[in-house]
């Protein structure tokens, strides 16, 4: 069996302490393995907006599942020879489903660092098909980067020309899935077991991009389903207009869990004849 990677920012879970008295009838409270489990296990994104943290990019060449992973060429301590980026195929798979994805070692891992400056200010209106990133190797600290002669580099501390990407989502059979373009107009591909270049989109390697479900971002319908519940009653009274009465508030949260606030709002409005263009 695998053992489980940990990375900076997981929360620890502790083991439950063996009992010093056979005859305490005390509960002590018990550790979900399963939960913990889901809590620092890997998820598919579906979309840009979800981009953050630990990330392992997959997808499938001869047949077979494969990821990036870098590799440290020559003696460590010799400053003359630089890591490359190389193909792996040592994934922690079941059935080969790029959607259960796993990495087997922390060098098969990558962050996603954003280029557009608003990220984190995304709104419904920002394109999340499409995404510009940049992809650190956390352990060395610099950023994979692809020339336009395709030579594939990890050797920049900065983030230049070379070092962006476009992300691209494409919808199949296969579920969501996301090419890889570089600053020239080219998009990864991999094959035979190496990284190239295609100006052919077609012929563009679809990558699965797995994230560390404990960093994943939410999606902005996510926010906003998050806030759609839990409106207060000066919320409500905000919306209304004017203040409500107990059995007023109690039946637009109602209304509100069941996707019916503008309708019970209107229809307040109706009979307590305040809405002037009704």
């Amino acid at each position: 069996m695998v053992k489980k990677l940990s990375f900076k920012g997981d929360k620890k879970t502790k083991k439950p302490k063996a009992s010093s008295s056979k005859g305490s009838d005390k509960k002590r409270p018990r550790i979900d393995p399963v939960e913990d489990d889901q809590a620092a296990g890997w998820i598919s994104a579906k979309s840009s907006e979800e981009f953050h943290g630990p990330t392992l990019l997959v997808t499938t060449s001869e047949g077979k599942p494969c990821c990036f992973v870098y590799e440290n060429s020559g003696d460590a301590e010799d400053k003359t020879h630089s890591p490359t980026m190389a193909v792996s195929f040592d994934l922690d798979t079941v059935d080969k489903s790029l959607d259960t994805a796993e990495p087997t070692s922390t060098q098969q891992v990558l962050l996603l660092s954003p280029l557009e400056f608003d990220t984190n200010k995304r709104t419904i209106d920002i394109d999340e098909t499409v995404a510009r990133f940049a992809l650190k190797v956390p352990s060395l600290g610099v950023f994979l980067g692809v020339d336009k002669a395709g030579v594939v580099s990890l050797d920049s501390v900065a983030i230049g020309t070379p070092q962006q990407f476009t992300f691209k989502r494409e919808k199949g059979d296969a579920g969501v899935s996301w090419t890889i373009k570089t600053s020239y107009d080219a998009y990864i591909e991999i094959k035979n077991g190496k990284i190239n270049l295609t100006e052919d989109g077609a012929k563009a390697s679809k990558f699965t991009v797995r994230l560390q479900s404990s960093h994943r971002k939410k999606t902005t319908a996510e926010k906003q389903a998050v806030t759609y519940y839990a409106m207060s009653t000066k919320a409500l009274e905000e919306r209304a207009g004017r203040s409500l009465d107990p059995d007023e508030v109690v039946k637009l949260k109602k209304s509100n869990k069941e996707g019916n606030l503008n309708e019970a709002l209107l229809d307040l409005r109706q009979k307590g004849k305040s809405d002037t263009y009704c």
